[in-house]
């Protein structure tokens, strides 16, 4: 069983989760075709959006990888302490019966998420819209990352906002 991106998308919208998507999925909506199994996510830490993730997510069969509470989510300090103490990039969510299904809560992001959101791009997918990171923010996301996948989606991308590269997407400059 594979993941279902787009049911994913659909119920995240319907359960007014306020996110963004982030990682490798982003860099396939931006243009660029490449493997990625994950959804990568930028949340607003908020208990009541974090409680609106954690149920749906749980009500799809999703359970939390690492020993540590989701509840740690809506705690600055403690996603601080995560990321200092445990090398944490991401909280993952795995679904038992579907192997490939990830959901990675990115524990850091290049801007407040108002900002981020302020630039996002509103992507048409199925029955749905995605709320995408811009392209810029994306690079912001990858561009100190000492991981060779990171290092190659950023030279791609800014290949993509080169001025003679007929598959640039029309982003905002800044605002929506």
């Amino acid at each position: 069983m594979e993941l279902d991106y787009e049911g994913l998308f659909a119920a995240l919208h319907e359960a007014g989760v306020r996110y963004l998507v982030t990682g490798g999925v982003a860099v396939n909506f931006h243009g660029l075709p490449r493997m990625t199994f994950d959804v990568d996510l930028i949340v607003l830490f908020d208990r009541e959006n974090l409680n609106k993730l954690t149920t749906l997510l749980t009500g799809l069969g999703y359970r939390p990888r690492p020993p540590v509470s989701a509840a740690g989510l809506a705690d600055a300090a403690t996603r601080d302490s995560w990321r200092r103490d445990k090398g944490m990039m991401a909280y993952t969510f795995l679904h038992p019966s579907q192997p490939m299904a990830e959901v990675d809560i990115m524990l850091d992001s290049p801007a407040p998420f108002e900002e981020l959101m302020a630039r996002r791009l509103d992507m048409p997918f199925g029955r749905t819209t995605v709320p995408l990171i811009s392209r810029k923010d994306l690079i912001a996301t990858k561009i100190d990352s000492p991981r060779q996948q990171d290092i190659c989606d950023v030279a791609a991308l800014e290949k993509l906002d080169a001025p003679n590269n007929l598959n640039n997407l029309n982003e905002p400059e800044s605002g929506r």
